[in-house]
């Protein structure tokens, strides 16, 4: 009874196999663009964020910015202009982050009291989306221990732990942790060393991570996640994308869309390969990819609404079923903070609409008493160059906010000036250097309060100084 139950299997895969390879042979070479440069916009998330998990673990110990799976890599100190191995580089902040793998059991998760320091440990999914962020704005400051699980386990929690369930298990951690500057130094240090992560069976003996792994084989990891995802052919790229959806789902709401694609190929642990298609259906795969690479990048242009000119983003880590929209955030913006956490305007242009070019003029900004950021927690405004590196000065300023020592105007309002050249002695408090010629800014607002996260707070225009 087994033999036949197991030779009538076989047959039943063989006519589907040739049937659905028949099925993708009849696609019309429209058909088969059409559908490529959808489903390259629908999938490049899973893809990047698979890519960046394998480079932010590609370490044999925890060193720098990389750590292996399971275990924490902590930033110690601000970066300054000199580093140029991220872009939008945040010195607000001290980041950990982690690269775990819930496919074999869950993971627990220790943090050390926090006071009233500002914190947030953020979760990444396949799909550049937030699961899960427990922070000082739910959590407060008090030690916790969570365990961490994948949408496939099922059992109880102990009693000393809080939850945490992440909906698929190619995830990323960064955790921030507020930083007054060099001083604070040792004392954010010190609660990074006490960050852990315990697998679940080993909660309660004396485990220690691996002191040291073997790198992932096959694999560049000093490469630019952009570089890797972007150059790769297309039946690469749909053949990676299956396989990270065979354990990394799709949502409920992406079913529709899943059957649409399925006449390409693209199936979870289904294995891509051009050898299905005729040569016009290939090439015309091909250039459905070049097509969704050209929409991503003319969205990245417009990811926010436009008021006051500064783009202003609501939605982040939620992008429901928008898929370019989701595609060109992933491109520029790995783990984007949820709006209750934070907010980040930024612009490139000033109240003419033109954009910023201190060879021609010097800028500034002002905020009302009553339109200073309205945030729980803090706010700052950062300098950018064009291609949004921070900008080397003879002050090593990137930053000035309400920490800062800012000179206030009479009537309660703030100016800050934004210029190449140091200013009068009376303004180099409020002076926030620029680079020669075009720059970027972007302010953040910690902990918004209820008037951004619904729309009613707008940053005041940035103003030529004439």
């Amino acid at each position: 009874m087994k033999q036949v139950n197991l030779l009538t299997l076989l047959l039943c895969l063989l006519v589907y196999n040739s049937s659905f390879a028949q099925k993708k042979n009849n696609l019309s070479v429209d058909q088969a663009r059409a559908l490529s440069k959808e489903a390259f916009e629908f999938g490049f998330p899973a893809v990047f964020i698979q890519n960046q998990y394998y480079v932010n673990s590609y370490a044999t110990k925890a060193v720098g910015f990389k750590a292996p799976i399971n275990q924490f890599a902590h930033s110690r100190e601000f970066v300054d202009a000199s580093n140029r191995q991220y872009v939008g580089n945040n010195v607000d902040v001290l980041a950990s982050s982690a690269s775990i793998d819930l496919s074999e059991e869950p993971l627990v998760i220790t943090i050390p009291e926090m006071g009233d320091r500002f914190w947030l440990m953020q979760f990444i999914n396949t799909w550049n989306e937030v699961p899960a962020v427990p922070s000082s704005r739910t959590h407060g400051g008090k030690a916790r221990t969570f365990v961490v699980v994948g949408p496939e386990w099922e059992g109880d929690v102990p009693a000393e732990m809080e939850l945490l369930k992440v909906n698929t298990e190619t995830t990323l951690i960064v955790l921030r942790l507020y930083c007054s500057g060099k001083s604070d130094y040792k004392e954010v240090n010190a609660i990074q060393d006490q960050i852990n992560i315990t697998p679940l069976s080993q909660w309660g003996g004396n485990y220690v991570a691996p002191s040291y792994v073997t790198l992932k084989e096959n694999f560049d990891g000093n490469r630019d996640v952009n570089e890797i995802v972007m150059s790769m052919p297309a039946e690469e790229f749909f053949n990676s994308l299956n396989k990270v959806l065979l354990k990394n789902p799709a949502y409920d709401a992406d079913q529709s869309f899943m059957e649409k694609i399925a006449a390409l190929g693209i199936i979870p642990g289904e294995h891509f390969t051009f050898d299905n298609y005729t040569e016009e259906v290939q090439e015309a795969i091909n250039q459905g990819v070049i097509d969704a690479k050209q929409a991503i990048g003319a969205r990245v242009k417009n990811l926010g609404e436009l008021k006051n000119n500064w783009i202003l983003t609501y939605d982040m880590g939620r992008f429901g079923t928008d898929y370019n929209y989701r595609a060109a955030w992933t491109l520029i913006g790995v783990g984007g903070n949820l709006l209750e956490d934070a907010f980040y305007p930024t612009t490139i242009i000033d109240e003419d609409g033109e954009m910023f070019d201190t060879n021609k003029h010097a800028y500034k900004i002002t905020f009302s008493k009553e339109e200073l950021p309205p945030v729980k927690s803090f706010w700052s405004l950062t300098m950018y160059d064009i291609k949004s590196y921070l900008v080397p000065n003879d002050l090593n300023k990137y930053t000035v906010g309400d920490r800062s020592d800012l000179q206030y105007n009479e009537d309660g309002s703030l100016t800050i000036y934004m210029q190449k050249d140091r200013p009068s002695e009376d303004k180099v408090s409020n002076w926030l250097p620029a680079p020669e010629g075009a720059f970027r800014i972007a302010l953040r607002l910690y902990t918004p309060e209820e008037q951004v996260i619904k729309g009613n707070w707008i940053p005041p225009v940035v103003q030529k100084i004439k």
